[in-house]
């Protein structure tokens, strides 16, 4: 295995870990990806504004802690939101 490090991050680990993820997520993929897709793209439309406010709702409810796997997707989507709003949104 490689000890290789990337800005603190071990290669060996990643490797592990996703692994890991990939067993955990087998019937799940295309959820993990859409929830990705939230995460990551920009929202283009008021319809997609609401659609991720939904599901970052519904995320914060499942949360059980700050530091939980819901909270870090809630937080990426209300990066998303946030983004948004900042284009769409001129305060005077």
């Amino acid at each position: 295995m490689s000890k290789l490090k990337v800005n603190s991050v071990e290669i060996a680990h990643l490797n592990e870990l996703f692994l890991i993820m990939k067993a955990a997520t087998k019937d799940f993929r295309q959820d993990l990806l859409q929830l990705i897709r939230y995460a990551q793209s920009r929202i283009e439309t008021e319809d997609e504004l609401l659609e991720r406010a939904a599901v970052m709702d519904e995320l914060m409810d499942m949360a059980e802690s700050e530091d939980d796997i819901a909270m870090l997707f809630t937080t990426a989507i209300s990066d998303r939101i946030e983004e948004f709003e900042s284009q769409q949104f001129v305060m005077p």
